[in-house]
């Protein structure tokens, strides 16, 4: 029997969400149909072509982050220093020591939270280990060392209505959630919040730090769960291809679950 494949992106149209900090989605159309030979006429046999542009920032809609997204004391998780000649006005000077956007394959788990408690979570929620550990039992999941954790808080509801969806506070893990993942080694981590961790927080991108800076853990946000929610399908394989965007801190990318 095929696999069967779940995409996790929401689409990239002019609904698509942005960040305050990030370029929102352009689509246009500089070269409608035409002949190869453009001066040929137009018949009923005549093959056209067309091409089209698009335009967005790198953490716009659905997308993940990169390790040279957060630095913390102005180094980056490798020890790059961002304070170095170059590195503010040439991404390129930040990847001569940072690898790419990695792609994952791996075990997939989706932690979903609204299932758990029966509705959306509120937007103050600061998730704790005991928070994930508790949604992974009550789906009959054991997290394992290389999982790719996916957390469901319900936002994902709410991205049609975008000016709730990027509106603070913002459900997710706070830091001693972050270090439980860190510890577990997670291939990568991901919400469908804007935000990722709870926020606004004492420390703000406390959690994008220990995840990213010191356990080299990519995130991925805007993340749009809900079919899997719907199926009840709580693990999977898990199947991340980021652009290779030179100096990029992130990438628009469509994540998909195979389902067997």
């Amino acid at each position: 029997m095929p696999t069967e494949i779940i995409q996790l992106s929401h689409i990239l149209d002019h609904t698509t969400v942005n960040g305050p900090v990030s370029a929102p989605f352009s689509h246009s159309l500089p070269h409608p149909h035409t002949p190869f030979d453009p001066d040929a006429p137009l018949t009923a046999g005549t093959i056209t072509s067309a091409s089209d542009a698009i335009g967005m920032g790198d953490h716009t809609g659905t997308h993940v982050d990169s390790l040279s997204h957060v630095a913390e004391g102005g180094l980056l998780w490798d020890g790059t220093d961002v304070r170095e000649a170059g590195v503010q006005s040439d991404q390129a000077g930040v990847l001569a020591k940072n690898p790419e956007l990695q792609p994952i394959v791996a075990r997939g788990v989706l932690l979903d939270f609204p299932a758990l408690r029966g509705a959306a979570l509120p937007a103050d929620t600061r998730l704790t280990p005991y928070d994930l550990q508790e949604c992974a039992s009550a789906q009959g999941v054991e997290l394992q060392d290389g999982d790719a954790v996916l957390l469901r808080t319900g936002w994902d509801g709410l991205y049609a209505q975008p000016e709730q969806f990027l509106r603070p506070p913002f459900p997710g893990p706070e830091i001693e959630a972050a270090k439980f993942l860190g510890g577990l080694r997670a291939s990568v981590v991901g919400s469908d919040t804007m935000a990722f961790e709870a926020a606004p927080a004492v420390v703000p991108l406390a959690v994008h730090a220990e995840l990213i800076v010191r356990n080299g853990i990519q995130i991925m946000e805007m993340l749009n769960l809900r079919e899997l929610a719907r199926r009840r399908i709580y693990t999977f394989t898990f199947v991340l291809a980021p652009l290779r965007i030179s100096g990029g801190t992130g990438s628009p990318v469509n994540p998909l679950a195979l389902i067997d």
